[in-house]
C-alpha cells in the first residue's frame, strides 16, 4: 500500500506506466538488467537453412596424358556448347544435364559408365558440378573414357559388364598387353576374380 501510494504521485488512485517506471528506476537499480534466455547462443536461428560444413574434397587425381592430347573445340565453341547444356544459366552442369547433353549432341558417346567417369574426373573442384573452366576437361574425358569403354566391351565377351581373367587373357593380344595375368591381378584390387569398368580405368 505504501509503495503504491508512493508511485501514485498525483493521487489519482491509479499508477500510470510513467509513474511505475520512475519509481522502479529510483528504487530498483538493477531493474531491466535481467538476462534473457536465448537458448543455445551458438545455435543457428531456426529460420536459417543449415549450412553443410563438410569440407569439399578437391579432385587431385592426375590427368592422364592420353586425355590431354585429345583435341577439343576452340574456347568460344566450348562456351557455346556449355550454354546449350546449361538451360538455367547457373554456370554449373550437373550429371543429369551432362547426360542429357551427351544423348542429344553426341549420341555415339552415350555410354553411361563412361559419362559418369568423365563427369567425376572433370569435377576438379569436387563440388559435384562441372563449371565453365572444367568443361574442356569433361569433353576430353568423355572421349577418353569412351575409348576405354570400347576396349572394355571388346574384352567383355558375354556383355555382363565384368571381365573375367579368362576373357582378359583371350583379348590381351588385341589390347596389346604384355603379361596379362599380372596386369589382371593388379586391376582386380578386391580379389573378386572379375574386373569392373572402374578398375579397368
Amino acid at each position: 500500500a505504501a509503495v503504491f501510494d508512493e508511485m501514485d504521485e498525483n493521487g489519482g488512485g491509479v499508477v500510470l506506466f510513467d509513474e511505475f517506471c520512475a519509481w522502479m528506476a529510483k528504487n530498483k537499480s538493477d531493474w531491466g538488467t535481467e538476462k534473457i534466455d536465448h537458448g543455445d547462443a551458438d545455435a543457428e536461428p531456426s529460420h536459417q537453412p543449415k549450412v553443410n560444413k563438410t569440407k569439399v574434397q578437391k579432385n587431385d587425381d592426375p590427368v592422364p596424358d592420353a586425355a590431354m592430347t585429345i583435341q577439343v573445340p576452340p574456347k568460344a565453341k566450348c562456351m557455346e556448347l556449355f550454354n546449350q547444356l546449361d538451360p538455367n544459366g547457373n554456370g554449373m552442369l550437373s550429371l543429369a544435364e551432362l547426360d542429357k547433353g551427351v544423348v542429344e549432341l553426341w549420341p555415339d558417346f552415350n555410354n553411361k559408365p563412361a559419362i559418369m567417369r568423365a563427369y567425376k574426373a572433370a569435377d576438379r573442384s569436387g563440388e559435384g558440378f562441372v563449371t565453365r573452366s572444367e568443361f574442356g576437361f569433361f569433353l576430353r574425358f568423355l572421349q577418353y573414357y569412351n575409348n576405354l569403354w570400347n576396349d572394355f566391351c571388346a574384352a567383355d565377351d558375354d556383355g555382363d559388364r565384368r571381365i573375367t581373367k579368362d576373357e582378359f587373357m583371350n583379348d590381351a593380344e588385341k589390347l596389346q598387353i604384355e603379361d596379362p595375368a599380372a596386369v589382371f591381378d593388379e586391376m582386380d584390387e578386391n580379389g573378386g576374380g572379375v574386373v569392373l569398368f572402374d578398375e579397368f580405368c
